[in-house]
């Protein structure tokens, strides 16, 4: 909740830029409302993370993914970056 919130609101932070600098938002105003909408983590090697790498962090766009396939799917959008 706290890392998420302030990726995208602290501009202090390192790797602002790659979320609230890109305009997304962190659109939950207490952490009651941010873990009805994720749940308990499943276990602790897994990552929240959104469905729509460009969507902000909201209802609907989270689910927890195991770290290795975090790691995957960022190779793989790298990979397909055009330089």
């Amino acid at each position: 909740y706290y890392r998420e919130r302030s990726l995208c609101r602290n501009k202090k932070i390192p790797f602002y830029e790659y979320y609230g600098g890109r305009g997304i938002r962190f659109l939950f105003d207490t952490f009651l409302e941010f873990y009805k909408a994720v749940g308990d983590k499943p276990g602790p090697d897994y990552w929240l993370m959104r469905l729509d790498s460009d969507g902000h962090f909201e209802a609907g766009n989270l689910h927890w993914v195991p770290r290795k396939c975090s790691r995957r799917k960022r190779a793989k959008k790298k990979a397909t970056q055009k330089i």
